[in-house]
This record gives structure tokens, C-alpha cells and sequence, in this order.
């Protein structure tokens, strides 16, 4: 039963975390924010902490 449960949870968690959808990366300004269409969480974010954000944060822009 442990077994079968845990192997249960492995699937959603990977189905989960796969999934293609929408996502925010915020650079600290409102105007420099963008949207990353359809892909990955783990794409998004190297697309998203990659960006220099245009109003001089030093700390980079992050995936909401």
C-alpha cells in the first residue's frame, strides 16, 4: 500500500511540476515585467533570472 501510494504521489509531482502554463517574471519595476508564455517552470525561470531589469535593481528579476 506504501508503495502504491508513494509511486501515486511521484506521478502527480512530476505531472505537476511539467505542466506548461503561463508565468511573471518581476524585475522590481511594473514596467519591466514581462510575460513568459507556455512553458515550463524550470525554462521560465532561466529565461526570467537570465533578464538584467532595465531600472538599475541589482538584485535581477525573479519568476513569480
Amino acid at each position: 500500500m506504501k508503495k502504491a501510494l508513494f509511486i501515486a504521489v511521484a506521478l502527480f509531482t512530476i505531472g505537476f511540476t511539467s505542466c506548461k502554463k503561463d508565468w511573471t517574471c518581476d524585475c522590481g519595476d511594473p514596467d519591466s515585467n514581462f510575460e513568459i508564455k507556455e512553458t515550463t517552470k524550470t525554462n521560465a525561470k532561466a529565461l526570467c533570472e537570465g533578464k538584467t531589469p532595465i531600472s538599475g535593481n541589482l538584485t535581477g528579476c525573479k519568476l513569480k
